[in-house]
């Protein structure tokens, strides 16, 4: 699942055989029980910082619109015209005008922290569907969104990754659950360039204190981006186990050109750094094993869990160590579901962005 509601409203179910017709009444019958959920449980966590009197509509209104411009992939303008024509309420709803205005006026980072009060909240209705009391493992990892409009409005543009198929984007950093039966994201941050340069270190400690709130974690996994001293010393200080891929550089090209099995571990690979002007050394365990995407090519980690290539045996059960990392692939799901949620939009304004996918991560 994209967003952790996790309560039955959105649990899946045979629709198999269904008319258009039939599969139009079975989406609007999830997206009421999903509305009901979010009314129940999300809104009252979610504060627009408006007047308490003397004004039209009340904050759950701009919610009820916000969800409607999701669910209906439509931007602001045309959405709002389409949701005063829906809704039952009796003044209708706010005009984008005024929909964008109190959002607008909202900081980006309490915004995050809007969201994740709204996350806190569903975890705990979550708890009463999923087992989420036992250890859990958490991916960590960032998203980018194309961008197209002007960069120098919008404090949040960044140059998109080569592999992408833009070159301008934003970024939000998540940590989300990933297992057989459940995933969500339990929080988020957005990436400002008006914050001074923050370290993945300090981004990962923040995102394990938010999902700390809520879940006994196991094993961390993140992607390359996260191959970093500061990102495995956080880790550890925080007392988890953690599985990343490692990057290649000239130590890691001789450890795989001196592999003698299609599994190798190199004990301790130690690794040093200045942060924060004090020296960091980390010594964690260097794996290879062969790709499951490429033919004859050897993907790298590095790992604090417990691996061996002593033995064939050992070789075997490192290999399936490793290959846990499959389950942050989960969270591609997870943000195809968020990026599906998230509402159409051409506003340069950082609150608009943030408040936008939040609303979807939710």
């Amino acid at each position: 699942m994209g967003n952790p509601l996790g309560m039955r409203a959105l649990e899946p179910e045979d629709k198999s055989g269904l008319s258009s017709r039939s599969e139009q009444r079975y989406i609007d019958e999830k997206a009421k029980k999903v509305t009901q959920a979010l009314c129940e449980y999300v809104f009252p966590a979610m504060d627009l910082d408006r007047p308490d009197e003397g004004t039209r509509y009340d904050g759950v209104t701009f919610l009820e619109l916000q969800r409607y411009l999701g669910l209906t992939d439509t931007a602001a303008n045309q959405g709002t015209r389409l949701f005063n024509e829906e809704t039952t309420r009796e003044n209708g709803g706010p005009d984008s005008d005024t929909h964008l205005h109190y959002i607008k006026r909202l900081d980006a980072m309490e915004i995050a922290s809007m969201v994740n009060g709204a996350i806190a909240e569903m975890v705990d209705v979550g708890r009463k569907y999923y087992s989420i009391d036992r250890h859990v493992d958490v991916a960590i990892d960032i998203t980018y969104i194309a961008y197209y409009g002007d960069r120098d409005e919008f404090q949040m543009s960044t140059g998109a990754p080569s592999n992408k198929s833009y070159s301008w984007c934003y970024q939000m950093a998540t940590i989300s659950i990933v297992g057989e039966e459940v995933k969500f994201t339990l929080g988020m941050r957005p990436l400002l360039r008006r914050i001074p340069y923050m370290s993945r270190a300090v981004l990962v400690e923040q995102l394990l204190d938010i999902a700390s709130e809520h879940v006994s974690i196991g094993t961390v996994y993140a992607d390359a981006g996260f191959d970093s001293i500061g990102v495995m010393h956080a880790v550890e200080e925080a007392g988890f186990s953690y599985l990343i891929r490692k990057s290649s550089d000239d130590r890691v090209d001789r450890f795989v050109d001196g592999m003698n099995h299609d599994v190798a571990v190199k004990q301790t690979h130690e690794m040093e750094k200045t942060i924060r002007g004090e020296t960091v050394t980390v010594t964690p365990t260097l794996v290879g094993v062969p790709s499951d995407r490429k033919e004859d090519a050897t993907v790298t980690f590095v790992t604090n869990l417990t691996v061996s290539d002593a033995t064939k045996e050992a070789r075997g059960r490192t290999r399936r160590v490793m290959r846990r990392y499959a389950r942050r692939w989960g969270i591609e799901n997870s943000y195809k579901s968020i990026k599906d949620f998230l509402t159409w939009m051409t506003s340069r304004n950082t609150a608009v962005r943030v408040f936008y996918f939040g609303f979807a991560v939710i």
